[in-house]
């Protein structure tokens, strides 16, 4: 499937600039597992294929939060792209696609930097397979994360063999080259992404 994700630096600076150092640095070529993901809730990723890879990046260490600027109710609004984390300023590379409007947002490392586009997109969203549901610490039955760190492919691709992957990720346009627009998620569930494209 495809998705096309407007990335907006302005929303989350920091968060925008890991996101697309992930994509320019080819991170998301290492087969990155929609491991997480939970009906009408919520898709975690971001766990690099390669344990060398997950490896370099958190020795790269934790961001900063940006400033939170969601507000009402349900403010994390369905199809936007949050950064996980386990505390303040704990953001590495793991992230989040929210199924539904979702009452997310009061931790302060919940900030969206980016939002699905186009019909296409929310229907891919919309086929990522749920059927393990949540994590083991959770009650459910989808990938141990510290399993993933630890072995990565070599983990996933036996265990749980209907999981989905983003296998690429490439900038389609940026807001230096045409005054705001994509970056390319290329791969069995992304493929597109927009820099700075127009605010929903």
């Amino acid at each position: 499937g495809t998705l096309l994700v407007d990335v907006h630096r302005e929303w989350a600076p920091l968060g925008a600039a890991r996101f697309l150092e992930m994509v320019n640095e080819g991170f998301f070529e290492t087969r990155v597992a929609l491991f997480r993901a939970v009906e009408n809730f919520l898709c975690q990723t971001g766990i690099s294929g390669d344990p060398a890879v997950h490896r370099a990046w958190r020795a790269r260490g934790s961001l900063r939060d940006d400033p939170q600027w969601l507000t009402g109710p349900k403010p994390m609004k369905r199809g936007y792209l949050s950064f996980a984390g386990s505390g303040p300023n704990s953001r590495s590379t793991e992230f989040f696609f929210a199924f539904k409007d979702l009452q997310l947002g009061s931790s302060p490392w919940e900030v969206p930097f980016a939002t699905l586009v186009g019909d296409a997109s929310f229907e891919t969203l919309d086929r990522f397979y749920v059927g393990y549901g949540d994590v083991p610490a959770f009650g459910g039955h989808a990938p141990a994360q510290p399993q993933i760190y630890k072995h990565g492919l070599a983990y996933l691709l036996p265990n749980f063999p209907h999981l989905d992957y983003i296998d690429k990720c490439d900038v389609i346009a940026s807001s230096t080259a045409l005054g705001g627009s994509p970056l390319h998620l290329m791969g069995v569930m992304a493929r597109g992404v927009r820099v700075d494209g127009p605010r929903q």
